[in-house]
């Protein structure tokens, strides 16, 4: 695992500015997932992720697949992708 250190900030501060062991340079952006993390707010990180990446709640997205419907219907549905409705 690459390991980073925080450089500082960028000019219009939507960012952080992290640099690696060996001086290569890499941009993380600041944003709600990010201040969740920071604060160590667990589900607010979890919540998020569903709404950004599904139209469906999880437990939808499983009683679909319960039911019998394909993974590809399930995340057409969910607008989401097959991997990320049956990860492998």
């Amino acid at each position: 695992m690459l390991h980073l250190t925080l450089a500082g900030l960028s000019d219009d501060k939507q960012r952080l500015l992290l640099v690696s062991d060996s001086g290569e340079r890499f941009s993380l952006d600041v944003d709600t997932k990010l201040r969740a993390a920071v604060r160590g707010d667990r589900s607010h990180i979890g919540q998020l992720e569903i709404q950004m990446e599904s139209t469906l709640r999880p437990r939808d997205i499983q009683a679909r697949i319960r039911a019998g419907e394909t993974a590809e219907a399930v995340a057409q549905a969910a607008q989401t992708s097959v991997d990320k409705i049956a990860p492998s």
